[in-house]
């Protein structure tokens, strides 16, 4: 559940996913090819240490944290509570992590992106004249119909600007493997999890704003009637 436990895994296309999300995953790439795509997992499972070191690097003003217009912050500048919603519009806590389950990918259409190009995962990106919004478009319609082999969008809706997890339209997720997840994700299991981790930045501001940051931030999927784990 947290990301240090990677037994489960199996490699696909240089990315480590589920291995129970594989046979879906591999489905939905082939449907995307018989319809001109190439569907491509750029990230899929992170690892507990890994989202660690990029939570601490962010509230050290050690790496970029965005806001939503994509504009560097000066985090340092900020009281610890808005740095921690700041940091939180983007990253998931370490542990509470979709991407620690497997069963999560972020997404391109690999044949629409031109010789050097950076891919940024931004909305931009997935809309109007953007490189992936025909993927997108083929995601939307297999998606609603229910024909996406049981993956679906966890972060869809836009929420307040600066408030809440920020749309992710790239962010896929294969709901059959993540509700198994999601169960185990209960306040009690969260509290207790963050109470014990040593070495978390603004791990004080956290505890003391536990019930709102599990509400908005942990328990936070948008797209389902029970919320669930990001």
């Amino acid at each position: 559940m947290t990301g240090r436990d990677a037994r489960e895994l199996v490699p696909v296309n240089g990315q480590c996913i589920h291995r129970c999300v594989r046979p879906d995953w591999m489905a939905l790439r082939r449907s995307a090819a018989d319809a001109g795509f190439d569907l491509v997992a750029i990230s899929a499972y992170r690892s507990f240490e890994r989202q660690l070191r990029i939570w601490n690097e962010k509230a050290r003003a050690e790496r970029a944290v965005l806001n939503d217009a994509g504009e560097a912050l000066d985090i340092s500048a900020l009281a610890p509570r808005d740095q921690l919603h700041a940091i939180l519009r983007f990253s998931a806590l370490p542990g509470a992590s979709r991407h620690h389950w497997g069963t999560d990918v972020d997404v391109i259409d690999a044949s629409a992106t031109p010789d050097n190009y950076q891919v940024q995962l931004v909305e931009a990106e997935c809309c109007a004249n953007g490189p992936f919004a025909p993927l997108h478009a083929w995601l939307d319609e297999r998606i609603n119909s229910h024909r996406a082999y049981g993956f679906y969008r966890p972060y869809i809706a836009q929420k307040v600007y600066g408030e809440g997890i920020a749309a992710e339209p790239w962010h896929l997720s294969h709901r059959p493997v993540a509700q198994r997840f999601e169960i185990l994700c209960s306040y009690q299991n969260m509290l207790a999890f963050y109470s014990a981790l040593q070495d978390l930045e603004l791990k004080t501001v956290l505890l003391e704003n536990f019930e709102q940051i599990y509400r908005d931030y942990i328990c936070a999927d948008s797209s389902a009637q029970n919320p669930v784990s990001v």
